[in-house]
């Protein structure tokens, strides 16, 4: 799932490029979140590296794009940026943000779809996996590589990675669905580990690179203990 924030004043404009990307998506069977803001000063006040792709309109009253571009920059050096204008000449600016290409107005579906393809093979496309969660109300993207371990408490999970600790609200289930095919295992009903960061397996516990002992269920000893020889 790509997340997408687009940031655009005038509603025709904004309705038509979610309109296209929506088509993108289904043409391409690929998924896109898509979050819209009229207002970038909306989006400035909520924005907390939430996402992989912003589209940004450089000419906005109050406010203009380049300084939302900085004000992104400033919190994610990352995030994929493409900017939308009226005219060619304003995108030129986007390369002391690194923005990553531009799409004029009005929106041709063509021009969109070459482009994107361009963005999403090149930006889009990477090794690394991600997951979402929160930390003293800050949002954070953890790329899964960082994850030791993960712990259900309640009605939320505890995400524990190398350097520290992050809160997701949602059950082990979700985060388990999410982590499918990227070296994580069940060993109880309350832990998913990262075999990569697995130690020793001894008895029933599961021993981990960081030091934690993590009980595992008499029914995963045997799966547990397979995996992590053939890891």
């Amino acid at each position: 799932m790509i997340k997408v924030a687009i940031i655009e004043d005038e509603q025709i404009h904004l309705d038509r490029l979610i309109s296209i990307l929506e088509q993108y998506s289904k043409e391409t069977s690929s998924e896109y979140e898509i979050t819209s803001f009229s207002s970038p000063l909306v989006f400035i006040d909520s924005f907390k590296c939430d996402y992989d792709l912003i589209f940004l309109d450089i000419k906005m009253p109050g406010i203009d794009g380049m300084k939302v571009a900085h004000h992104i920059r400033e919190i994610d050096p990352k995030v994929v940026l493409v900017f939308i204008t009226s005219l060619a000449q304003y995108a030129i600016e986007g390369y002391s943000v690194n923005a990553v290409d531009y799409i004029l107005k009005p929106y041709s579906y063509g021009e969109f779809k070459l482009k994107m393809n361009r963005i999403a093979n090149k930006f889009l496309v990477e090794d690394k996996k991600y997951i979402y969660c929160q930390k003293d109300r800050a949002k954070y993207k953890i790329a899964t590589d960082d994850v030791y371990y993960i712990e259900t408490n309640i009605h939320q999970v505890e995400i524990h990675t190398i350097d520290d600790s992050y809160t997701r609200y949602c059950a082990l289930g979700v985060i388990e669905k999410e982590l499918q095919g990227l070296g994580f295992v069940k060993i109880n009903s309350c832990y998913l580990v990262n075999l990569r960061y697995v130690s020793s397996i001894y008895r029933d516990e599961c021993i981990m690179k960081n030091g934690a002992l993590l009980k595992i269920s008499r029914s995963h000893i045997k799966e547990i203990s397979d995996l992590f020889k053939n890891n």
